[in-house]
């Protein structure tokens, strides 16, 4: 039983920790910390690339039965002891892959193969030789290419596993180990997408989801759990330097009353627990490894159980295995590193803020109001840069001459007419809507609805351009008598569409909708936060599969039928991950026509690297709005996570030397809470929430910029606005702009690069 799953969703007042800030005081060194283990295990794991038709299920790992000779290998759907490998060099280039776990010592099992190229057995056998020997051979161009919605991550290194030794007749036979639908492990001839495995670390986030501190809703014991919250939340107490007392908040609160984390002076006794009483047996010292003891930086190191005995077991580590939750003292060779995180916020030095990005409108009172921007995107026209952005009620369009525009981008117009040629588009500016039938009407068009969201303008030729945006579906839309009925807030399942200007990037002029929404697989849960990829004259499409956004009957959402599901345990069940998925298309401007290029769709990254990934769904992980660019020889994949309204809301990103990965998430957020000014037009009230960003380059000077929203740190999630109806941070979410830094092929936007 895991002692600390009661509590493990963020709520509202417990806000993500992301960076290690050690302020030195006298007593509290900073509140509200996070402890994350990372695990210091050799193990690796090979999962199929082979096809699946959804999230959770159908992820297949090379396994053993429990260490026997001659029985052949086969795939097992979890990851665990009996599925876990070691890689063993023999000096020239080549591995002999051993079995990690499950085996004694007097068992000791290596993956093997026979000795002919007639035999496709693959078994284990009891020592390493020459028909034990492996070449990892690359296989980055393996995709998936099964049927269109196919849904296959790619977290780790791509390879084919190919016996190295060659048969007894000396001739060279390519043999490469491989699979099929039975599930058994056998040799084939090609590398190709039945013969190539994902190459995951033990201590992958993927395979190892235990990694949080953690202690039980009684306050007194202590374990691993999967995600930051509220029975994941420490303060850190300096006692003197490098000496600290580590409490449990209870509650989330600082108070006398909290237990200290605590271990056993007794050497044979290697437990961690919790104890009421401030002694010795509750003094840490933390060994940093990397990182600055400055805010927002990211310190990673080791804890230490100070009073024990110096030859004793004094490194706080995970044991067991990745599903176990185990915590106890290991010795240093065993020991685990350890991330801090906290919320605590950057002291930027005086005069340092934020400013709107929008230019300000005097509204009747004559008092300055700055325009919300959702989801904004960013283009330059070759003569001026655009800004949309996207809402409840239209895409709007904002200009300037300068990308750096200190007095803000003009407003200049709706992007979109109420009208696309007889097809009723939806609601106008004025706020109406102009619908003309019922939620059965056949002839709903799909952009007829509320809601159109993560707007984003492609050039395709010098006044040729297509404007993309999410929106619900058809026929899911409010008939007009419903349209404050809180069952029609969040009314359905996004779908992806585009719009066509021949006239420039300027309002109203984006007059040709398309008939149809693009089909990216129809799947339950529908696609949103479009964002097209321009390289060697192909377009590449990445989105979020919003898995986390499943339908109920009761809310009139539900999709009835052979659908597939939305890839949780239930095919009506929301996901407790999300995916960012990249599909080739091609672009016919003339006859503005968008199609799919077959064979090409892929899962880029889904989410759970990080545990500050949060989700509506318990214990889950959100990721959204990607947006891919290119510098200094590596894709760079930025997308948000966690819950919009929150101060967990962050923009990430990860990187990659090929386009469709593997990708390598950072260790800690591109922009986040901790890291924001304030709002330097608006009394320099405090920002929470920055994410859903777009990026540009400066074209005078190259330089990388970011436009993201953020939303008051006062706001509720739980608000309503009563205009819309929606959930009031959708409505008011800001635009921000900051300019990036390179480190170690790592962005960053320092507190002096914010535009201000």
């Amino acid at each position: 039983m895991y002692l600390s799953r009661y509590k493990s969703n963020l709520p509202t007042s417990s806000i993500l920790i992301f960076y290690l800030i050690l302020i030195f005081s006298k007593e509290v060194y900073a509140k509200k910390i996070y402890i994350e283990i990372e695990r210091s295990s050799k193990g690796k794991y090979f999962q199929t690339a082979k096809k699946a038709t959804d999230i959770d299920r159908e992820i297949d790992f090379i396994s053993h039965d429990s260490c026997k000779l001659g029985k052949p290998l086969d795939l097992w759907p979890e990851s665990g002891e009996n599925q876990r490998w070691l890689l063993e060099g023999n000096g020239n280039n080549n591995v002999y892959i051993k079995a990690d776990t499950g085996c004694s010592e007097n068992l000791e099992r290596w993956i093997s193969h026979a000795g002919t190229c007639e035999s496709d057995f693959v078994d284990l056998w009891h020592s390493a030789g020459v028909n034990q020997e492996f070449e990892l051979v690359d296989a980055p161009s393996i995709r998936d290419r099964g049927e269109s919605g196919e849904f296959r991550y790619q977290d780790g290194k791509m390879v084919c596993l190919k016996a190295a030794s060659k048969g007894k007749n000396a001739t060279d036979c390519p043999r490469f180990i491989s699979y099929g639908e039975d599930k058994q492990i056998s040799l084939s001839t090609r590398c190709d997408e039945n013969s190539a495995f994902r190459l995951l670390d033990e201590n992958s986030p993927k395979t190892c989801e235990y990694r949080a501190l953690s202690f039980n809703a009684e306050g007194n014991k202590v374990d691993l759990w999967k995600a930051f919250g509220e029975n994941q939340t420490f303060s850190l107490h300096k006692l003197s330097d490098g000496l600290y007392r580590i409490a449990a908040l209870l509650d989330e609160q600082e108070s006398a009353n909290n237990p200290y984390l605590s271990y056993s002076l007794d050497p044979d006794d290697t437990s961690l627990g919790l104890s009421y009483d401030a002694g010795e047996n509750t003094v840490f010292s933390f060994a940093l490894e990397s990182g600055v003891l400055a805010p927002a930086k990211l310190a990673n190191g080791y804890l230490i159980a100070y009073n024990r005995n110096d030859s004793s077991q004094r490194y706080v580590s995970a044991t067991g295995d990745c599903g176990d939750g185990g915590l106890s003292l290991q010795s240093a060779h065993e020991a685990d590193k350890l991330n801090i995180f906290t919320h605590e916020r950057a002291k930027f030095r005086q005069g340092i803020a934020v400013n709107t990005l929008l230019k300000p409108i005097t509204n009747e009172e004559g008092v300055a109001e700055y325009p919300h921007c959702p989801d904004p995107f960013i283009i330059d026209s070759g003569e001026s840069y655009y800004l949309t952005c996207a809402s409840y009620n239209g895409i709007k369009l904002y200009k300037t001459e300068e990308l750096t525009n200190a007095l803000g981008y003009e407003d200049v117009g709706w992007m979109v007419p109420e009208y696309f040629y007889g097809k009723n588009f939806g609601r106008s500016p004025e706020f109406t809507y102009p619908y003309n039938g019922t939620i059965d009407d056949e002839n709903r068009h799909w952009a007829n609805c509320q809601q159109r969201w993560a707007s984003e303008t492609i050039k395709l030729g010098d006044d040729d351009y297509m404007l993309m945006f999410s929106s619900p579906e058809a026929k899911r839309c409010a008939p007009i008598e419903a349209e404050h009925d809180q069952r029609y807030i969040y009314i359905g399942r996004h779908r992806i569409g585009v719009v066509f200007s021949q006239e420039g990037l300027a309002p109203n002029k984006f007059e040709y909708v398309s008939d149809f929404t693009i089909d990216l697989g129809n799947y339950h849960s529908g696609e949103i936060d479009p964002n097209v990829y321009q390289e060697n004259g192909k377009f590449y499409l990445t989105w979020k599969q919003e898995n986390n956004h499943c339908f109920d009957p009761a809310t009139l959402n539900h999709q009835y039928g052979d659908e597939k599901d939305c890839g949780g345990s239930d095919g009506n069940e929301a996901s407790r991950e999300t995916a960012i998925m990249m599909q080739e298309i091609t672009i016919d401007v003339e006859n503005r026509v968008v199609s799919v290029v077959d064979g090409t769709r892929k899962a880029l990254l889904r989410s759970g690297h990080n545990l500050w990934e949060d989700s509506w769904i318990a214990n889950g992980s959100l990721i959204e709005g990607p947006e891919i660019i290119k510098h200094g020889g590596y894709y760079y994949l930025f997308y948000a996570s966690g819950r919009f309204c929150t101060e967990s809301y962050a923009q990430n990103v990860a990187r990659s030397r090929n386009l469709y990965g593997p990708y390598e998430t950072h260790s800690v957020p591109f922009l986040h809470s901790a890291l924001l000014p304030k709002d330097a037009n608006r009394g320099k009230k405090l920002l929470k929430g920055p994410g859903h960003a777009g990026f540009v380059q400066d074209r005078e000077t190259g330089d990388w910029y970011t436009v993201f929203h953020a939303s008051d740190d006062d706001l509720s999630c739980t608000t309503v606005s009563a205009v819309s109806q929606l959930n009031i941070h959708a409505e008011r979410r800001r635009a921000y702009m900051g300019k990036l830094s390179w480190k170690n092929g790592w962005p960053k936007v320092q507190g002096k690069d914010f535009i201000h």
